[in-house]
């Protein structure tokens, strides 16, 4: 009787043990990843025609990249998984300031600002 016991007791916690697994879903990392955010810009001191890479997620859906000064870049180069880097324009505001990533009608600010170097 004590084996029947055992059986029905193993049978049954494997049963929950496989419904509870099953139910688990990896949806909720995929959204997070998709998510249009601005981790880092590096360097924070630049001038013109100097490469800027920026880092975060939702990154490889960007259009634009927007500098102080509301200076537009279209030319975006994909660098690797969550990095991205562009080329520094001509006119970028002197005071500096944060730049902003634009993407399918949403945007990202960074959280350092720029400032603009000289030569």
């Amino acid at each position: 009787m004590k084996k029947h016991i055992i059986y029905l007791l193993v049978s049954v916690f494997t049963l929950l043990s496989n419904m509870a697994l099953i139910s688990c879903s990896d949806d909720d990392v995929a959204d997070a990843n998709d998510v249009l955010v601005v981790k880092s810009v590096l360097p924070i001191k630049v001038m013109e025609g100097q490469v800027v890479t920026i880092a975060g997620t939702g990154l490889e859906k960007a259009t634009s990249v927007v500098f102080p000064g509301n200076v537009s870049v279209n030319n975006i180069t994909k660098v690797g998984n969550g990095y991205i880097s562009v080329i520094t324009p001509a006119g970028i505001s002197a005071e500096g300031g944060t730049v902003t990533i634009e993407a399918d009608g949403e945007s990202a600010e960074s959280v350092m600002a720029l400032t603009v170097g000289k030569p």
